[in-house]
């Protein structure tokens, strides 16, 4: 969990291959998409496995998913 520049609260939840497809992980993403989706944009939730399906690995897709939902100004705090 980080806490963004502009406010917005980023969980990422990492799974391994083993568990990405287990009935009970896919119900805890589900809850992750559905708390962003109500949060009114202050919530991000990135579901990180090691290499997604576009091959990127979790610090890229970390980026993607900050970028994608962001007007360029936020930063991950360090």
């Amino acid at each position: 969990m980080a806490e963004l520049k502009d406010g917005r609260i980023l969980v990422i939840e990492y799974k391994g291959e083993h568990l990405e497809d287990k009935q009970s992980e896919q119900e805890k993403r589900d809850i992750g998409r559905l708390w962003e989706a109500r949060s009114g944009g202050r919530a991000l939730f990135l579901w990180a496995v090691r290499l997604d399906d576009a091959g990127r690995n979790v610090s890229r897709q970390i980026e993607a998913k900050v970028r994608a939902q962001t007007d360029g100004r936020s930063r991950i705090l360090e």
